[in-house]
């Protein structure tokens, strides 16, 4: 629209369905939809200030159709590049997660895993802001982000069914959880075909769980499952372009 409004648009079907005759209790298949429609505007003032506004709508065969918005700013100033964000999530239950129930051996263990057809949708509020510095040699980047997660589904400790399961495990809605962290990541461009760049991320990821050893079923705000605080990255770049 004009020179300062661009409009993108668009719709999203999802299909999936699972077969598992032996896994899933009282069918052999199940299958879920999804339904999504997106509008997203960017709007450029001036040169150096853009800002990005948008919604979308979810419509899962199996949940009400929540609307999920997100804002976001970009300030440019001579070599620097300034940004903020702010949106809604939302992520529906899997297959897997809903209906999924498994009895196997892991690691010398007998474990069961088991879906919840009570599962609720996981929603988010995500926050982040950063900065960059950017040059012909050189380009470095830093973001911090904050991220709050309502009924978030993991896997938690449940009761055994069978008495032979050493570890069993059911797809529950925790009460919360939240993320933060901070993200850097850098490149230095040697010559015009080679590169040099890395990156460092650390996280804080962190939700409440029940604990069973309390009677009052204590909730517990411990780190995630299967997350890390930590993550390195280093890697080198040669480009070239043959006549």
């Amino acid at each position: 629209f004009g020179d300062s409004h661009t409009l993108n648009a668009g719709l999203e079907y999802l299909w999936e369905n699972l077969v598992s005759p032996h896994h899933i209790e009282n069918r052999t298949s199940v299958s879920v939809y999804t339904l999504s429609a997106y509008a997203q505007d960017e709007w450029m003032p001036s040169d150096r200030f853009i800002v990005t506004a948008g919604l979308r709508g979810v419509y899962h065969k199996e949940f009400a159709a929540p609307v999920t918005p997100k804002v976001s700013a970009l300030y440019k100033l001579k070599d620097f590049n300034f940004r903020g964000t702010w949106s809604m999530g939302f992520k529906a239950p899997t297959t897997q997660e809903l209906y999924y129930n498994y009895i196997g051996t892991m690691m010398g263990k007998l474990k069961a895993y088991y879906g919840n057809s009570d599962l609720k949708p996981q929603t988010s509020q995500y926050a982040s802001v950063g900065a960059e510095y950017i040059t012909n040699k050189f380009q470095i980047s830093v973001t911090g982000y904050y991220n709050y997660i309502h009924n978030m589904i993991a896997l938690t400790t449940a009761e055994n069914k069978f008495l032979e399961v050493e570890e069993t495990k059911k797809y529950k809605n925790l009460s919360k959880a939240r993320v933060y962290g901070a993200d850097i990541s850098l490149t230095y461009n040697i010559t015009q075909d080679i590169a040099l760049g890395g990156g460092y991320s650390y996280t804080d990821p962190k939700a409440l769980y029940v604990d069973d050893q309390y009677d009052l079923r204590y909730m517990q705000y411990i780190p995630i499952d299967a997350t890390s605080n930590h993550n390195a990255t280093l890697n080198a770049t040669w480009k070239h372009t043959w006549k």
